[in-house]
């Protein structure tokens, strides 16, 4: 039967098998949190077909261990009005969430989570206080472990605010495999007959990172690095990313992998388990020079997206430098490594670049420096 929608059963049946490929059967791949991590607050999105979801506050609720772990959702702010939880109401929304409250990204997120069978699902904007900047400060930090540790990352790729959806319906029967005959004269030995065709459109098979809203955003790159499974909602079809395979609905086994080799490797680096005795950088060679060439990169792909506040700078990629900061054991400060400093020093803005004249400042059209930033002058995030 043509699946219409990505939201339909036969869509979360492929999601439930990546999932279930994964954390059972793909090596390389990170195994759920085994501390049976969970973020101060989640939403407890109940059972299918109900009408409400409630928060949790997770310190004050018996969970037992085989129902900790959570869906982390990956979403654009954009300029609508969002739902938020606030100090003032944090009372209602311990009590209950209307589902017809929910922008529909929101509501979206919940649906997929009760689908995939998995209870708890973390939204920035409801499982922390928006009204207070200690509560803020005290989750940004933790924001490192939710995305490394959710079972799953869904990602709200195509929709450039909540008001978008997850879900969208589409054609299904332009997906459908088809069979084609062939007509052999009967002296030809037949060593087949035919064969099956799976329609795979251009448009798909084109990808500038430019067409998806959640990847211009700064903050959506410390999620795509950190996670360790991605369940990628697009404009016409559904994706999936982990460490193992790059699935689509059309190619579930993997496919292309999106992201430049150096990102991939990060991820892998990221996702190894701190225990490991091995450093991880010594699998690719000598342990400064990789961990210079990946912050370059790093540097360089979060500064191309879009940052709406810019004291953020450093707060939006603080959970990557803080899983390599383990990893390495080297100093991180304010965008910079130690043992890397007199070389990251040399740091400069690529749109002063003349390329007959070296660093031309007529070119500058830099913003103000914001009055309440804390980076320091000589660092790429001033």
């Amino acid at each position: 039967m043509p699946n219409q929608s990505t939201g339909s059963e036969a869509s979360f049946e492929i999601a439930r098998f990546w999932l279930k490929e994964c954390v059972e059967r793909h090596p390389n791949c990170p195994k759920p949190a085994a501390n049976g991590f969970l973020p101060t607050r989640v939403i407890d999105v109940g059972t299918e077909g109900k009408p409400e979801a409630l928060l949790c506050e997770t310190k004050r609720a018996t969970i037992p261990e085989s129902q900790r772990q959570f869906v982390a959702l990956s979403h654009c702010w954009g300029t609508a009005q969002i739902l938020t939880t606030t100090s003032q109401n944090l009372h209602e929304r311990l009590a209950c969430i209307p589902l017809s409250l929910l922008p529909p990204v929101f509501r979206d997120a919940v649906i997929a989570t009760r689908k995939m069978g998995i209870r708890y699902l973390w939204i920035d904007s409801l499982c922390i206080l928006q009204d207070s900047h200690s509560d803020w400060q005290a989750e940004s930090v933790q924001m490192c472990e939710v995305y490394h540790s959710a079972i799953l990352t869904i990602s709200s790729s195509h929709s450039p605010d909540a008001q978008g959806g997850l879900f969208v319906d589409r054609d299904g029967a332009a997906d459908l495999p088809f069979e084609v005959e062939l007509d052999l004269p009967p002296e030809t030995m037949r060593a087949f007959e035919g064969f099956r065709l799976f329609p795979t459109p251009v448009r798909d098979e084109i990808y500038d990172s430019r067409d998806i809203p959640l990847e211009t955003r700064a903050w959506t790159f410390q999620e795509l690095v950190l996670a360790p499974r991605i369940l990628k909602y697009e404009a016409t079809s559904m994706r999936w990313e982990c460490l193992t395979i790059h699935g689509s609905e059309r190619h579930p086994y993997g496919g292309g992998s999106r992201h430049s080799d150096t990102i991939k490797e990060l991820q892998s680096l990221i996702s190894r388990s701190l225990d490991n005795e091995t450093d991880a950088f010594d699998i690719f060679g000598d342990a400064k020079a990789i961990q210079s060439i990946h912050w370059l990169i790093v540097v360089r792909e979060y500064t191309a997206r879009n940052l709406t506040k810019q004291t953020d700078r450093l707060v939006a990629i603080a959970g990557i430098a803080d899983r390599l900061q383990q990893r390495t054991k080297s100093r991180y400060v304010a965008g910079l490594w130690t043992n890397q400093m007199p070389f990251q020093l040399l740091w400069y803005i690529s749109t002063l670049i003349n390329p007959d004249n070296g660093i031309d400042l007529s070119r500058a059209q830099l913003p103000d420096r914001p009055k309440d930033q804390i980076s320091p002058s000589w660092s790429w995030a001033a």
